[in-house]
């Protein structure tokens, strides 16, 4: 069995002060529309059930006049690019948000969660738990909806996140119930929350403290951390979505001692959302801009996790530093994460290749001869056992495939190539690397591809 769903992730929209698409900037659009035709664009295309997701920070703390106002331009940023009912409302079982630390009040109260509560309570009909789990049983999915924002009491300001132990018991609780059902492993399981999960080099941080900067270094991970990834382990999840530090990044949380043959954890694909709409961006990237995130996931058979990653990022300037005319949304990062499940529970990465296509008398013009090929030829013929989709693959879906491929060829050929052959497949293959090219870039880069396989081809075909 498989099912599959996209999500577009979105993080830190800061509504307020310091906010990207301020109304007094003239040359800001509207950030809604600016998002909903880069929605439309790539979904137009494909079938999969679509989600939005927002990990926080809807609103800028520091505009504490205008919060009403604020948490209500968010609430409109979120109606029109959401799905909808049939009456015009947004579709809440299609929207899943947690607050970030500036939607809520610093001060530990009773009440530091109220404005929140009422912007949640408006889309869903109910004031959220702390951990609020929503299971679809039709499309077999399961997301955990976790309030980081209870703060620790010396940390008044919020820097750091809790997820209460209380909370994290429920859940397992939960899980346990769920897990009951033998269908329970074929379900998606996705968690939500605002502060990382785990500490990273580019989450640390100095707290400054007076004019020494160099005080205090600042643990910004979530009090009971370890508990709670270790039970999202426990119950076999497949992403855990965040934001709060501005810095979009991913990796993956492998929960297993190399010692360890008998664990049945899977690992964990987290990704770090950059921020949608504040100016406040990280300085640890030269040259830093808006984001959100489009994730497509696909969960096979219980053997396989896909995880298709395409970082949205905001276009306002070119290349000589003048503004544009017109903003946009522009992929400036693709990522494809795929993860085999074996019966030894080891993760494997890896792209499954038909052995016909390497059998074949001279497999170096084969490879170079199918590459050419209408992607769809391409697909039937070399991945004959992966059932793809062409309408549904992006360029970097296709070059990537591509690039694993002659891959698989150099590694069978490479003790029989000359040395000139062999420097021109590298070349040829690094056209299909997809890592840091823009979409335009990685079109430009195919073409280049197979400008050289021509060449190649008409070598061969001339007896040289």
């Amino acid at each position: 069995m498989s099912n599959q769903i996209t999500l577009f992730h979105f993080s830190d929209l800061h509504f307020g002060e310091g906010h990207r698409f301020n109304n007094e900037d003239a040359d800001a659009p509207n950030m809604a529309s600016l998002v909903n035709d880069s929605i439309k664009e790539y979904i137009s295309q494909r079938q999969q059930l679509m989600m939005i997701v927002v990990t926080g920070d809807l609103i800028n703390y520091n505009d504490q006049a205008n919060k009403e106002y604020n948490f209500r331009q968010a609430f409109d940023f979120l109606k029109e690019i959401c799905p909808k009912t049939d009456d015009d409302k947004i579709d809440a079982s299609k929207v899943f948000i947690v607050p970030g630390n500036h939607d809520v009040d610093y001060m530990p109260n009773e009440n530091n969660f109220d404005k929140y509560y009422e912007f949640y309570e408006k889309i869903h009909g109910k004031k959220p738990d702390l951990i609020e789990l929503r299971i679809f049983n039709n499309s077999k999915v399961i997301i955990a909806e976790i309030n980081s924002c209870s703060f620790v009491i010396n940390d008044p300001k919020g820097y750091r996140g809790k997820v209460k132990r209380a909370a994290i018991d429920k859940l397992k609780t939960d899980l346990e119930k769920l897990k009951k059902n033998s269908q329970f492993e074929d379900y998606i399981k996705i968690a939500l929350l605002h502060h990382h999960i785990v500490l990273l080099p580019p989450f640390i941080r100095k707290r400054q403290i007076g004019q020494n900067i160099n005080a205090e270094i600042v643990n910004d991970t979530i009090v009971n951390d370890t508990y709670l990834i270790d039970v999202l382990n426990e119950y076999n999840f497949h992403l855990i979505l965040h934001g709060h530090k501005h810095f979009p990044c991913q990796y993956i949380h492998d929960p297993n001692f190399y010692w360890d043959k008998n664990s049945s954890k899977i690992p964990i694909l987290v990704i770090a959302g950059g921020s949608c709409g504040s100016t406040q961006l990280s300085d640890k990237i030269e040259i830093p801009c808006n984001t959100f995130n489009i994730l497509q996931v696909l969960w096979k058979d219980r053997e396989q996790i896909t995880i298709k990653l395409t970082i949205k990022g905001l276009q306002t300037h070119s290349d000589d530093k003048k503004i544009l005319n017109k903003w946009g949304w522009e992929t400036i990062k693709y990522r494809e994460f795929r993860i085999q499940y074996q019966q030894t529970n080891k993760c494997e990465w890896k792209v499954s290749i038909s052995n016909k296509a390497l059998d074949t008398p001279d497999a170096l013009t084969y490879c170079l001869n199918n590459c050419l090929l209408n992607d769809s030829k391409f697909l039937s013929t070399v991945y004959s056992d992966q059932n793809y989709n062409n309408k549904l693959l992006t360029v970097y879906d296709i070059s990537t495939l591509k690039y694993k491929y002659i891959e698989a060829v150099l590694n069978t050929l490479k003790k029989e190539l000359e040395t000139t052959d062999l420097n021109t497949i590298c070349q040829i293959k690094d056209c299909y690397d997809i890592s840091e090219k823009t979409e335009q870039e990685m079109k430009n880069s195919v073409k280049s591809a197979k400008r050289i396989i021509k060449t190649f081809l008409n070598k061969y075909q001339d007896g040289n």
